[in-house]
């Protein structure tokens, strides 16, 4: 069984030596094993093609344009060839490889199967449930939440610290910020609009209350629950979450005169 890490380079751009560094291309990784596994898929890795050894298969430092951060590219390949590789020899012990096996693979590994991306499961949830259409309309603003803080949090946060709409990544840190976030979308509304165009509700984002939040968790809460139990997820992070009790104001109860006013 052979692992090796490829790029597609035109035939013109070979040929052209003053193509410039900054000219990118996908890297793509091919499986090989016998004459009956020979798969390829296409990874999420990008690289300058005058930068990439193809006896290591990896980036030549020394040749790597300045905006790519060669160390983080050439770990990513480290780690996925690794873990491809651990994968590939227990599913064929098992006899879990397909035609499609490595596709699907590196899909999980990389986050982007579809079944684990947010928009797909939480279709999945609506549909796997008896739902009135006010309460689709209740569980279509949460969708909308959810995404917008996604986009939010992967233009103002670190890549290691980016939340992907991959379910399988959330954890009481992701809701702890989802939190906030829900707190705060009125503010951040007005510094970044293109994330409510893009997934926009009725109305511009006004102030929540905590109960109004509660509720959103709440149903969010709901979805996680299912997708613990239909198997999609191995552990629900609402288990180091906890959603706080509703806020009610202390009852203000009138004397026996104000009654007899009233009657």
């Amino acid at each position: 069984m052979t692992i090796i890490f490829i790029i597609k380079t035109p035939v013109s751009y070979a040929k052209t030596a003053a193509k410039p560094l900054n000219c990118l291309t996908k890297v793509y990784i091919r499986l090989r094993d016998g004459r009956t596994i020979d798969q390829t898929a296409t990874t999420n890795i990008i690289v300058s093609p005058k930068a990439w050894d193809c006896k290591l298969e990896l980036l030549n430092p020394l040749k790597c344009p300045e905006e790519l951060e060669w160390e983080k590219i050439n770990d990513a390949i480290v780690a996925m060839r690794k873990h491809i590789t651990k994968k590939y020899i227990s599913d064929n012990i098992s006899l879990k490889v397909g035609p499609r096996w490595l596709r699907e693979s590196l899909e999980d590994y990389l986050g982007t199967g579809t079944r684990y991306q947010f928009g797909n499961a939480f279709d999945e949830f609506l549909l796997a449930h008896d739902l009135s259409e006010s309460r689709l309309l209740q569980y279509e603003v949460l969708r909308r939440l959810v995404l917008r803080f996604c986009m939010y949090n992967n233009k103002t946060h670190d890549v290691k610290d980016a939340v992907r709409t991959d379910i399988r990544t959330f954890t009481s840190h992701t809701l702890s910020s989802l939190w906030t976030f829900t707190e705060r979308e009125h503010i951040i509304f007005k510094e970044h609009p293109e994330f409510f165009e893009a997934f926009p509700d009725k109305r511009e984002p006004r102030q929540r209350g905590k109960n109004t939040i509660n509720d959103l968790f709440k149903k969010l809460r709901t979805f996680f629950h299912w997708c613990k139990d239909s198997g999609i997820i191995p552990k629900n992070p609402f288990d180091t979450f906890k959603v706080g009790a509703d806020l009610y104001g202390t009852p203000v109860y009138i004397t026996l005169d104000e009654v007899r006013t009233i009657f």
